[in-house]
């Protein structure tokens, strides 16, 4: 009886079911192909299809359907003029590939094709490229209608244009792999303003760009780089002579306009002189001996003599020193601790910095905004705000020297590099991108 009652049930359910559905006769006969189930990267997805219901809120899209006047992202081409201008075409590909997962195609102007949608670096010269050009300190990205044109006043600034297309432009947030609208109008792009102040933030990828300076090498033996510091018009370098049992090192002034050495001094004992910077306070400059742990030795800029030796008091060291006149703060680095204090010339700590790389601590640099501890060997520069908390690590990476130190005048950073084989160091200029 009960397996009779199941049965009727059953039928009753499926042909209440069955006759309830819509009836479409070409859907049985629909043939589906590879190319029609398959993402296809060309094609305008509407937000709709796209939008992820964990994210609806923020109005953004999954970044691999954007495309550009229908055109998918990933089928456009990169085009450069080659080794000088890579920077800005890594980081369009190194982007879009974090994002998308394809790796865009690279070409160097004389083998591009020009029927290809490209995004060209307007330095290579390629097509159109000549129509744009940023007057100094501007950058600007734009479209002719079929491909988009990056460009800007220097090479720097044309990989920060570069950069700004990826975020800005596209709407990439390479954090969260999303994109802020999921089509670009092609005839829309048209961007062209000067570069702001630097400001760093823990969403968005930093590179540099390294451009070479000068060499500065010491006096007769004295031939390792090591401490820098800047008083906005002349560089001071402390370069170590690790040959002479009595230790001391030569200090090199160097006008930073001209590029001319106006003065040195050999035999000045500040230890290995790992460390320096410029207090505006003192109008001295001050060195962290590192031999001696704890020393700290203020030479007269004018003299490059020791003017006064100061004990600091903090457990472990130092392997840093940076000064900010704003706010009357030092900032010391702690030898074997990969910390770093904000304190005043007391040494009343206002805030401690942690450090976590396998790296090699060198140099310190501050401004009003931000904290820059060098790195060597791997080539690192972190960015930390006056709190002490981290905001992000750069790579310098397009210099294989070992980084000794940071400095800046007003927003332009130069780094020191020890030049393997012992016979001095190089300077660069540093640009964030």
């Amino acid at each position: 009886m009960k397996k009779a009652w199941f049965c009727f049930v059953l039928a009753a359910c499926l042909s209440l079911f069955f006759s309830c559905y819509p009836k479409n006769e070409s859907a049985n006969n629909a043939q589906f192909s590879a190319e029609d189930i398959q993402p296809h990267v060309d094609t305008i997805v509407t937000p709709e299809a796209i939008i992820d219901s964990s994210t609806a809120s923020d109005s953004s899209y999954a970044i691999q359907h954007l495309t550009i006047d229908g055109i998918g992202i990933g089928n456009y081409v990169i085009v450069c003029g080659g080794s000088s201008n890579l920077t800005g075409a890594g980081i369009i590909q190194d982007e879009i590939f974090d994002a998308i997962g394809k790796q865009l195609t690279i070409k160097l102007a004389t083998v591009a094709n020009e029927s290809e949608h490209s995004i060209v670096l307007c330095s290579s010269g390629f097509k159109n490229s000549s129509d744009y050009v940023a007057q100094d300190g501007y950058y600007g990205i734009t479209s002719d209608g079929h491909d988009v044109y990056i460009y800007g006043s220097t090479r720097a600034l044309e990989a920060y244009a570069a950069k700004r297309f990826v975020y800005d432009i596209l709407g990439f947030n390479t954090k969260s792999n999303r994109a802020k609208n999921p089509v670009v109008d092609i005839a829309m792009i048209s961007h062209y303003e000067p570069r702001g102040p630097i400001e760093f933030n823990k969403t968005e990828d930093y590179y540099t760009i390294a451009t070479y300076v000068m060499d500065i090498d010491g006096l007769s033996s004295y031939n390792t780089y090591e401490g820098t510091a800047t008083d906005g018009t002349y560089l001071y370098s402390i370069i170590l002579d690790k040959g002479s049992t009595e230790g001391g090192c030569s200090i090199i002034k160097t006008n930073l306009e001209t590029l001319e050495i106006v003065d040195s001094r050999a035999n000045v004992q500040v230890g290995h002189g790992n460390d320096a910077v410029y207090v505006k306070k003192r109008n001295q400059i001050a060195v962290v001996d590192y031999t001696d742990r704890n020393k700290v030795h203020y030479l007269d800029p004018e003299t490059l003599q020791i003017a006064e030796t100061k004990t600091v008091g903090f457990s472990g060291g130092l392997y840093g020193i940076s000064y900010n006149s704003t706010y009357d703060r030092y900032v010391y680095g702690i030898r074997g601790q990969m910390t770093f204090y904000i304190a005043d010339e007391h040494e009343k700590v206002f805030s401690v910095g942690s450090m976590f790389t396998n790296a090699t601590d060198q140099g310190l640099d501050c401004d009003d905004n931000y904290i820059y501890v060098a790195y060597s060997h791997e080539n690192i520069i972190m960015i930390y705000d006056w709190n002490g908390k981290k905001i992000t690590t750069i790579p310098v990476s397009d210099v294989s020297l070992e980084m000794e130190g940071l400095v800046h005048v007003g927003d332009v950073f130069y780094a020191a590099f020890y030049k393997s084989g012992g016979k001095g160091g190089v300077l660069y200029r540093i640009d964030f991108v």
